[in-house]
């Protein structure tokens, strides 16, 4: 929702709405059952379309995942303060210094990506009327109840969120942690060859 050619709605970016998203997704589809992945915000909307609608899940996939009720940064608030504020220019250039600055002396290629990326983003997540007025939402407590197989993947250098993967390694039974030595956020990105091998090895293992 408001990455690349993605549609950009005024409103709607809560995580109750983007679960029912990617339900009318796949309905529309015609997809019964399937392996779900998610990656930063991608995995907090997994978290939730498990826990609504786990009956339709073979599998869980978490990447560097965040997960509502749990507080991120205060550098992802910032960069919603300054949108807010100073309007979205200021903005999405906070968040480009914020992001780059992790890959400033290697992973040259993925800088340019990412670079890219945040240039492309609509940033109308940040301009939602309801940003803020939204139910909040907390998944922590009923983690415990996913109970499909479910990996959690997390770059060592990822801090933030390795708090995170690990005690939700912890609540979901049976779940299995890759933490990547060397790695940040980007992951995927940043080790491809092991996270697709790891990725496939889990999948292969579920099926």
């Amino acid at each position: 929702m408001g990455h690349g050619k993605s549609d950009a709605p005024e409103t709607g970016y809560c995580r109750a709405d983007r679960v029912e998203h990617l339900r009318g997704f796949v309905d529309a589809l015609g997809i019964d059952r399937f392996h779900l992945a998610g990656l930063s915000m991608g995995g907090t909307t997994a978290i939730g379309f498990a826990l609504k609608y786990q009956q339709r899940l073979v599998s869980l996939t978490l990447v560097s995942s965040a997960a509502a009720g749990w507080d991120a940064s205060n550098k992802v608030s910032l960069v919603d303060r300054l949108a807010r504020e100073k309007g979205l220019e200021r903005a999405r250039r906070k968040w480009k210094d914020i992001t780059l600055l992790f890959y400033k002396k290697d992973h040259h290629d993925i800088k340019r990506l990412m670079e890219q990326m945040i240039d492309d983003h609509s940033g109308a997540i940040w301009m939602d009327p309801m940003r803020g007025r939204y139910r909040r939402d907390n998944d922590l407590p009923n983690i415990h109840k996913i109970t499909i197989p479910t990996a959690i993947f997390v770059g060592e250098l990822d801090r933030i969120f390795v708090p995170l993967a690990e005690q939700m390694h912890k609540s979901i039974s049976g779940s299995v942690l890759h933490v990547y030595e060397g790695a940040g956020h980007m992951l995927n990105m940043e080790a491809p060859e092991r996270f697709n091998r790891d990725l496939v090895d889990f999948l292969n293992r579920v099926l």
